[in-house]
């Protein structure tokens, strides 16, 4: 036996290349030419090398030879016409490399060589797939699915492709996965939730390449998104993501780094899915005079959007790094402010407000699992941490509470700058994390996402992997000093198989730090074996210590190559780990 189907009232099997078929013979399902019903198996005639069979509620359909389909029963299933039944297995037309096949109660659909999909028969509830309730005796093609390598449906069609779970057709309770509940035909992904990999990709990484650059001279990946002038006051940018360069459609967030270029004043920029509402959180805040960045996870709308908010005019630019695939585990939230400590400000749910400033040297902890839609279960979260009204040049660190503080940090900052960082932090038992601050400063911090333990991502209290300022030290002793590096210069890193971080890590989590810079420029992070890409993993100017967190591809040999446009000293710490 090769294949076995069974419909509502008749079943087959494919046998040393036959199909025998056995049950109602309504509408001559059989394949015999006969509408008797038979409790035996009786064969379809003329079939003898068929490879796989699917039944419909009054239809057959054998895949045979090289991928020829050949389909008999209802007329309205096989010839897409009403008429006599089709009493034999008749060839379906223009389909000569069928790999698989799925039929529903009146149509069918296949996957060919090539792993696109197509259908034919009743047109009923768009099963069709081709956006219209035509019936056809012809195989159309099912709108924008590449990659499918799995079909399963009744009245409505899935398709597991590279770039989602996709649906369509009948979908009156939500089967399609669509709203409102009303017929869908054209194809829906459905939320990346909705199916999990036995140990998924968390984050695939990708680029780093530039998807926007509203400046007169700005250049992405495709020229789309170029030199769309800059963004006003209150205004909001809307940029297409999915489909362009290594983002698939269907992709349900990305990893993004927004750059606030030539900004008017101080201000902030919010990154957010456009069928949502502006949320009161910020994703990078900025000031005149100084070209800042922050790397965030970037949830899609369903159009394969993100949109950008800025409170003061300013230039943007945004790279895109990596995407999250529709079976990722991580899950974005919406964006919710879980701690302030400046007074008369407000969180989620009122706690960790207006407990003053941090003192120099300051530990708190704050319980993050279990608020602002996190999962008590959360083995790390993604965070947005500003720090506000800094009084001297300072830094901020993160890490779960049960470890001991390590010699890193999470945000570098400068008197009277605010400035954010988004980070993946790893939580403890008690679902809590610690934060130290260096000098003074007010701090907020803002949920976006939550993981659940996963072995794809190994998220671990920061280690340094690289310090080259003369008095830096390092976890292992390598990369330690010299020098400063040079305009122009690119250091190439050893990464995987130091530390926490496995040698199979395909990617890791980089908090990214410039220190005593000797002008305006920026640092690229790339895999080692590629040419240093058009994009920028951390901006900054003369004198000022700056950081990003980054998740970084690495080359096949583990490591990761650090471009710098301008001289300076760069730092490493490392925080998670993703392996394919």
């Amino acid at each position: 036996m090769l294949d076995l189907a069974t419909g509502p009232d008749h079943a087959c099997v494919v046998s040393t290349g036959e199909v025998w078929c056995w049950g109602s013979g309504s509408s001559k399902a059989l394949g015999n030419d006969s509408t008797s019903r038979k409790i035996s198996p009786v064969q379809a005639l003329g079939i003898t090398d068929a490879t796989a069979v699917t039944a419909g509620v009054r239809h057959t359909c054998a895949i045979v030879g090289t991928g020829q389909v050949m389909c008999w029963g209802y007329s309205g299933a096989v010839l897409g016409t009403s008429g006599a039944d089709v009493g034999t297995p008749t060839a379906i037309p223009g389909l000569a490399d069928a790999v698989a096949i799925e039929a529903e109660a009146n149509n069918t659909c296949a996957i060919k060589a090539d792993q696109s999909v197509v259908c034919w028969g009743e047109g009923l509830y768009g099963v069709n797939g081709d956006g219209t309730l035509d019936d056809t005796g012809t195989p159309v093609p099912v709108i924008g699915l590449t990659g499918v390598t799995a079909l399963r449906g009744d009245d409505s069609m899935c398709a597991s492709a590279s770039d989602g779970l996709w649906c369509w057709g009948r979908n009156d309770n939500g089967e399609a996965g669509s709203l409102p509940f009303l017929t869908s035909p054209d194809p829906v992904v459905l939320p990346r939730a909705a199916v999990r990999a036995a140990d998924p990709a968390v984050i695939i990484p990708a680029g780093p390449a530039r998807f926007a650059d509203t400046r007169p001279t700005g250049q992405t990946i495709d020229g789309a998104h170029q030199a769309e002038g800059r963004r006003a006051s209150g205004s909001i940018h809307r940029v297409r993501i999915a489909g362009r360069g290594d983002v698939p459609t269907g992709a349900d967030a990305v990893v993004v780094n927004l750059t606030a270029v030539q900004a008017s004043g101080p201000g902030y920029a919010t990154v957010y899915p456009c069928s949502a509402e502006v949320p009161t959180a910020s994703s990078l805040n900025y000031t005149a005079g100084v070209n800042l960045g922050n790397e965030v996870i970037a949830q899609l709308d369903t159009d394969g959007d993100l949109c950008v908010f800025v409170f003061t005019g300013t230039h943007l630019t945004l790279d895109v790094t990596g995407y999250l695939p529709f079976s990722s585990p991580y899950e974005p939230v919406a964006p919710a402010r879980l701690v302030d400590t400046r007074p008369g400000t407000f969180t989620i749910d009122g706690a960790d407000i207006g407990a003053g400033p941090f003192q120099d040297g300051e530990v708190r902890a704050y319980s993050i699992a279990g608020r602002g839609g996190v999962r008590d279960q959360a083995a790390a979260v993604v965070l947005n941490v500003t720090a506000i009204r800094p009084t001297e040049r300072s830094f901020v660190t993160m890490w779960p509470c049960s470890a001991e503080r390590p010699t890193t940090s999470s945000l570098n900052v400068v008197p009277g700058v605010n400035r954010a960082n988004e980070l993946m932090v790893a939580l403890d038992g008690e679902g809590d994390t610690c934060v130290f601050v260096r000098g003074s400063a007010h701090v907020a911090i803002d949920v976006v996402g939550q993981l659940g333990d996963v072995t794809s991502l190994r998220s671990f209290s920061p280690q340094r992997f690289v310090d080259t300022r003369s008095s830096g030290v390092t976890f292992d002793g390598r990369y330690a000093g010299p020098r400063a590096l040079n305009d122009g210069e690119t250091l190439k890193v050893q990464v995987a198989g130091r530390g926490n971080v496995p040698a199979s890590a395909t990617a890791v989590v980089v908090n990214l730090t410039v220190v005593n810079p000797t002008g305006v420029g920026y640092v690229t992070l790339y895999p080692c074996s590629e040419e240093a890409p058009l994009a920028s993993s951390l901006n900054y100017v003369e004198g000022v210590n700056g950081a990003n967190d980054v998740i970084a591809q690495l080359s096949s040999d583990g490591s990761l190559c650090a471009f710098v446009f301008a001289g300076t000293h760069v730092l490493f710490d490392v925080s998670g780990a993703l392996s394919a």
